[in-house]
């Protein structure tokens, strides 16, 4: 089953930023490397273009299925708490 987390895009100050610690263990972190070892790394890309001054990133993309949702899900959780915590989209304070 094919699920999908899209998320709309909204202006935001990417100067006003929050992190977390901790948030996945070891173990969880050693799952996932290895669980998406399979996939091809891909150069990042920014939706303003702007080349390699802007982003150098290489980047793996997670596929939005069932076997990832836990994942999904955490960092839906993750977002939700600092956009509440912060107001970074007005919409949901």
């Amino acid at each position: 089953m094919k699920t999908s987390y899209i998320i709309p895009q909204v202006e935001v100050d990417a100067q006003n930023y929050y992190y977390y610690q901790n948030t996945f263990s070891e173990q969880d972190l050693h799952r996932l490397e290895s669980g998406l070892s399979y996939l091809q790394v891909q150069k990042a890309t920014t939706f303003g273009g702007g080349g390699d001054e802007v982003r150098s990133s290489q980047i793996k993309w997670i596929p939005q299925h069932s076997q990832y949702e836990r994942l999904y899900e955490k960092y839906l959780q993750l977002a939700l708490e600092a956009n509440q915590n912060f107001c970074f989209i007005e919409q949901i304070c």
